[in-house]
């Protein structure tokens, strides 16, 4: 993986040629997506197909990239070589993506999947397969019941519902969630007393939380989804932990995940 969180082909490409003593070994797909990422060019083109095509949400988008994709290969913009049917796909949604872009972005779709479809995790797949390994006892899957920021007290009282029931059934697994989906952060210009008065809010109300998780033998996932919450987060966790009014949360299993661009 890059620094920007996107993947390097290069080491794939290069895994990919030195397997080439046994093409057999290789699906076509991989080989396919292998040669293309072994230039410059390829990979833009995969990286785009991924980042973009993939990614985005709405057609409208995902339309206006498969019309810049268009015209960069018929442009010759770039040394590229698809396949002539990968080729009109994209043409025909880029012919069609003002007036019509749910059907651009069809088009878009399939070429991304012809050449990406093989390395993708389907969620039905990877519950199968999160639930043989929990029986194989080679993982314990991650469960996240809150994810959004706290906008209200109404709001952060139902998420911390949503938390402690999550933290009971989980049957000893794990469960991720952030401290700004519980209890409202600190800002970053707080001074020391009124920061130390939420970081001590906010270990007041993960205080059954922590007491549910020492019972199942949950393991609680500190999140972290920006930068600005780091100090904030990793405080209430260690002031949970350790705790003097309660002890045995030592024996807490925690982690503390960092933001992806930290």
């Amino acid at each position: 993986m890059t620094r920007s969180g996107g993947l390097d082909w290069a080491p794939v490409a290069h895994a990919w040629r030195e397997a080439g003593s046994a093409p057999e070994a290789i699906p076509v797909a991989e080989a396919r997506m292998a040669q293309l990422a072994s230039t410059a060019a390829g990979a833009e083109f995969l990286r785009t197909l991924a980042d973009e095509i993939l990614r985005y949400d709405t057609d409208a988008a995902v339309a206006k990239s498969v019309a810049r994709l268009s015209a960069a290969i018929e442009g010759g913009g770039r040394n590229l070589r698809v396949p002539w049917r990968d080729r009109i796909a994209l043409a025909l949604g880029a012919g069609v993506a003002p007036l019509m872009p749910r059907v651009a972005a069809w088009f878009g779709r399939r070429v991304a999947l012809r050449h990406l479809g093989h390395a993708l995790v389907w969620e039905s797949a990877l519950e199968r397969a999160l639930a043989e390994c929990a029986v194989a006892g080679g993982i314990r899957p991650v469960i996240a019941p809150v994810l959004a920021r706290v906008i209200g007290d109404r709001q952060a009282d139902l998420q911390l519902a949503a938390l402690e029931r999550a933290v009971g059934e989980s049957g000893g697994g794990a469960v991720a969630f952030g401290v700004a989906a519980v209890t409202r952060l600190g800002a970053g210009g707080l001074g020391s007393a009124e920061r130390e008065r939420l970081i001590e809010h906010a270990t007041q109300r993960l205080g059954r939380v922590a007491r549910i998780a020492r019972a199942t033998g949950t393991e609680l996932v500190f999140e972290v989804d920006e930068a600005r919450d780091l100090t904030f987060t990793a405080a209430v966790m260690l002031r949970l932990i350790d705790d003097h009014e309660h002890p045995e949360n030592r024996q807490l299993a925690v982690t503390l995940t960092l933001p992806v661009n930290y």
